[in-house]
Order: C-alpha cells, then structure tokens, then sequence
C-alpha cells in the first residue's frame, strides 16, 4: 500500500516521493524473528546467564524465555485475526479485545518462566506456576468458545460466504493445532525438569 502523505499545512500538497506502508504482520514477524536470531546469537557468542529453579532443580536460560515470551504472543494473535469477522447488524467487524486479551494472557503465561528461578520459596513458586497455567489455559477456553460458534455457520452459496466460512475454519483448525502444541510443550517441560524427581537419572 503505497499512499504519499500530504505537505503543508492545508494539506494539499502531494509528496513527489511515495512512502510505503508496511503490513503488521510483516513488521511484528520480522521483530519476532530478528529476536530469535538475537538470541541464539548471543547464546552462541557470549555468555548467557544460566540459573536453577529452586523448586525443580533444572537448569534454566533466560535467554531463551527472552525468545519464547514475544514467539507465544504473536502466533496466537495471528491465529486470532485470520478468523473470519462478526457481523454486528451493520458492518464487518473483529472482536479485537478478546484477541488482544487471549494474545497478551499467553505472553504473560510464558514469561513467568522466566521469574520461576527467582522465587524465593515455594510458596511465591507455586503462586507464578498457578498463574501461568490459569492464564495459558484462556486458550483453551477460548478454543471451545470458537468450536461452538463454528457449528452455527454455515457454508453459503455465494463467494463472500464461503471465503467467510473458510476462513472461520482455517482459524479454528489453527488455534486446535496451537493447543495441541502448545499443551506438548508444557507437558515435556514438566517432564524434562522434574522427570529428574521421581525418576532416576541413571534410567
């Protein structure tokens, strides 16, 4: 999208030189992925600062958790705005607060991964943990919510109503496939970092 912007103050005037607009999927996707190269540049590099969990007793990067907290808000935003929009009895339109809180509750969600080799004891510990999985499970609320109103749409004849359909579809296929993942993750870490507690490192 290309649109020069105007030049004094009436705003009249037309720039000679077009400006564009980048889309922000373009420019949130390249920052996400700028950090992910940063990081393990930096892992590779330099020295990272490497701390235990008191609880669990595993190692934990910091570095890492720098990745993964903007990763996790970003793909569950986009897999929010794919889906088709609502219409409200006079335009088109997306619930943008119920995306922007489902993205924001999985940043915070995977940032307390970072906290946990802070906590003092295991009381605070188990606060972050307990609040980590309260806010990592909106995306499974918010999966089942997306599922049911799935089932009230229908297919359509005309092009519009099918792109709508599709898209509606093409979102909740995604957003299963990101509580699918997203729930491995967390049972391996639960199993790389305390596997060590009850089973025996040996084995």
């Amino acid at each position: 999208d290309l649109s020069p912007p105007g030049v004094g103050p009436t705003g009249k005037g037309r720039s000679l030189v077009s400006v564009p607009r980048f889309s922000g999927i373009l420019v949130g996707g390249l920052v996400v992925q700028g950090i992910a190269i940063l990081t393990v540049v930096i892992m590779v590099c330099f020295p990272v600062p490497v701390m235990v969990d008191p609880v669990l007793g595993s190692r934990v990067h910091l570095i890492r958790w720098c990745e993964w907290t903007p990763l996790a808000g970003f793909m569950t935003l986009m897999t929010e705005c794919i889906d088709a929009p609502i219409y409200d009895g006079s335009r088109l339109t997306h619930d943008w607060r119920a995306k922007f809180v489902l993205s924001a509750n999985e940043t915070v969600s995977t940032l307390c991964g970072f906290f946990f080799p802070f906590c003092p004891n295991l009381w605070i510990w188990s606060l972050v943990m307990a609040f980590s999985t309260v806010t990592y499970s909106a995306i499974l609320f918010r999966y089942a919510q997306k599922r049911r109103a799935f089932r009230n749409i229908s297919r359509g004849n005309s092009v519009d109503e099918i792109e709508l359909y599709d898209r509606s579809r093409m979102s909740l296929a995604l957003h299963g496939m990101c509580c699918f993942i997203w729930t491995g993750i967390l049972v391996t870490y639960f199993a790389s970092n305390a596997g060590h507690l009850v089973v025996p490192t040996s084995w």
